[in-house]
């Protein structure tokens, strides 16, 4: 059961798929193409069953209709619950969630002063991130326990969402959301540890994928925004199959153990801040 975006997404279906996930369901916000494209690939390469369904995860239908789809077709089964819903509304992906941010691309200048947004554009954004990545994180995982199996779940957050990391700019609305499921998966991890299940989240860093490729091509600003962040790691983006190994990992026995972490998968960009 994996809600997913785009490149990071596909990237953890590959991982589960070829580690012994044969039943998947993927979640996907607006692009069919890329979604059809994902679905072949994983049936063609790695003989999985694979449902797909569109529409955007802050609406509660949505889950339902995921969750719906593990009854009729895999016996109501859930070993793993994954929640990575990546997107910068407006920009790099648009909704047809009457609540999600309508704005087109916005400049690049707001990006990197989220502060000076307008007051009646910051409530309907930190409500909308909040829906997407919080309550939905908190419904499906509600909804996978009522199902059988389920072994392992794991939230993607985003980098500088808590306290042990340094804040990072135009992250003020979406990192809420994201601070907000990691929490819900440490009070998770400590409220049903001995129902045998692992919680986990994973901070990824400079992943070259979706909205952020759209970001880094969009302008000077952003270009540069990024080139200093690499430049305090090993100046290299992480690859997005990274993420999708360590997410398998903590998915399979081996990874059992480890519970109730925030693991930045960032190439040492936590170390440094920025």
């Amino acid at each position: 059961m994996l809600i997913p975006s785009r490149a990071v997404g596909f990237a953890v279906a590959k991982s589960l798929a070829r580690d012994g996930y044969k039943g998947l369901v993927l979640g996907y916000n607006s692009d069919a193409k890329a979604a059809e494209h994902a679905q072949q690939e994983l049936q063609d390469v790695y003989g999985a069953t694979v449902f797909c369904v569109k529409g955007d995860v802050a609406q509660r239908e949505v889950l339902q209709e995921m969750f719906g789809l593990l009854r009729d077709h895999f016996d109501n089964r859930c070993t793993a619950f994954v929640h990575n819903a990546g997107l910068l509304a407006g920009f790099s992906s648009m909704s047809e969630y009457e609540g999600a941010p309508t704005l087109e691309r916005t400049s690049n200048q707001q990006l990197l002063n989220p502060l000076d947004a307008e007051l009646s554009s910051v409530e309907k954004n930190f409500e909308y991130y909040w829906r997407v990545y919080t309550l939905c994180f908190q419904l499906g995982l509600k909804q996978a326990m009522k199902c059988e199996g389920l072994r392992h779940v794991v939230g993607i957050s985003a980098p500088g969402c808590n306290l042990s990391q340094s804040p990072r700019l135009w992250f003020d609305d979406r990192g809420q959301g994201k601070a907000g499921m990691e929490y819900l998966v440490r009070v998770a991890a400590k409220a049903y540890t001995k129902q045998g299940i692992n919680f986990n989240a994973i901070i990824p860093g400079n992943v070259l994928a979706g909205g952020t490729i759209l970001a880094y091509e969009s302008g000077e600003e952003l270009k540069n925004y990024y080139d200093n962040r690499l430049e305090t790691t090993t100046g290299r983006w992480v690859g997005a199959e990274e993420i999708g190994d360590v997410v398998s990992f903590l998915c399979s026995p081996q990874g059992s153990a480890i519970n109730g972490l925030a693991i930045p998968v960032d190439n040492g960009l936590h170390l440094f801040g920025g």
